[in-house]
């Protein structure tokens, strides 16, 4: 299995936001196309998914999402405030 870490302190300032307490982050559209990276190379594909055409991607099993993707990757326990994120 692949590893790739998502570090928010990484020192590409073109991939990273502010913070107001002075740390970075690694906005939200990058790191999600790194996790469903992860997702493909390390056999969840399952659970998350690009779709063939590669322009959109599936959530396959919401509750396994939440529970091992959501929560180790974005530190979220709620599909919904994903979708939030999505939307913005």
């Amino acid at each position: 299995a692949s590893k790739i870490v998502l570090d928010d302190n990484a020192s590409d300032t073109n991939t990273k936001t502010k913070r107001a307490r002075g740390k970075f982050m690694m906005p939200f559209p990058t790191k999600l196309h790194i996790v469903l990276s992860i997702a493909e190379n390390d056999g969840f594909d399952d659970i998350v998914s690009w779709q063939v055409h590669g322009r959109c991607f599936a959530v396959h099993k919401p509750q396994e999402f939440v529970d091992k993707i959501l929560s180790t990757y974005f530190g979220q326990s709620k599909i919904t405030s994903f979708q939030r994120q999505l939307s913005m």
